[in-house]
């Protein structure tokens, strides 16, 4: 009996308390025909017997279901209620990586539009920052599906090109004259033109989720105005020195051209 209750206060389902009565039923019911009992009793008083037992049975049934669903709504309930909560966690989890991201890049890009004018002579400060694509590769591992819901066949792309940034912040880190960022360019499969490139590009792609996905006070914090489609860190196509994003011996200078070169 023991055993019988702990098993019962184990069912959380109204069919599994149903069934296990159900069970108990047909238990009871090939007890009594085992043990002989109606056998002492004419057929008339067997038949009624029989079916004054299931019609209880039945009942008990039906009370049990009864039961078990008003017990087992408040615990549904919940369990919709704890989704929610968590559907609306890992969404302003989501929004505050997009922000986070879309700031990291577009502070990428103007470290490095001083840091090119720097290198080119047309400022002696050496600019304080650093190229970090932390967020934005945080970004893409925990919410790669929804980051890229959009593309049309970048996506095999995009998180490979947020690790060439990553890995290229960590080579200009500790690179603190000019003569150091010359000597990177020189050996370096990039030069700053296309690391600029680079970051710009990926802002410019997450620049649309933001737009789209974020918050107006959010946006409006990133203090963006019309979406630039073009790379401007120069202003003149002729004086950018780029040897990676490159299409027919020509500097890349409009970012949906590239999109359209991954794709």
């Amino acid at each position: 009996m023991e055993k019988a209750l702990e098993i019962a206060s184990n069912v959380s389902t109204p069919l599994a308390l149903a069934g296990l009565v159900s069970s108990l039923m047909f238990f009871v019911l090939k007890q009594i025909l085992s043990s002989g009992l109606l056998s002492k009793s004419s057929s008339k008083q067997s038949a009624g017997l029989l079916k004054l037992i299931i019609d209880r049975f039945f009942v008990l049934s039906l009370v049990a279901m009864v039961l078990g669903f008003i017990a087992y709504l408040p615990q549904s309930m919940g369990m919709l209620a704890n989704e929610d909560s968590s559907s609306a966690l890992e969404d302003k989890e989501y929004k505050q990586l997009l922000f986070a991201s879309s700031q990291e890049l577009r502070s990428n890009f103007e470290y490095l539009d001083s840091l090119r004018a720097y290198v080119r002579g047309a400022s002696d400060d050496f600019p304080i920052g650093k190229v970090s694509a932390d967020k934005t590769l945080e970004l893409y591992e925990k919410y790669y599906n929804r980051a890229v819901r959009h593309s049309y066949g970048e996506e095999k792309y995009i998180y490979q090109l947020a690790l060439k940034l990553g890995r290229t912040g960590a080579a200009l880190d500790g690179k603190s004259s000019r003569s150091d960022l010359c000597s990177w360019e020189n050996s370096s499969e990039m030069t700053l033109d296309d690391v600029a490139f680079l970051s710009g590009f990926l802002s410019w792609y997450v620049a649309h989720m933001a737009d789209e996905d974020l918050e107006d006070r959010m946006a409006y914090a990133l203090g963006w105005g019309a979406l630039s489609e073009s790379f401007s860190i120069s202003g003149s196509p002729e004086d950018l020195e780029m040897k990676y994003f490159v299409y027919e011996d020509e500097p890349i200078t409009e970012y949906g051209l590239y999109l359209g070169l991954i794709d």
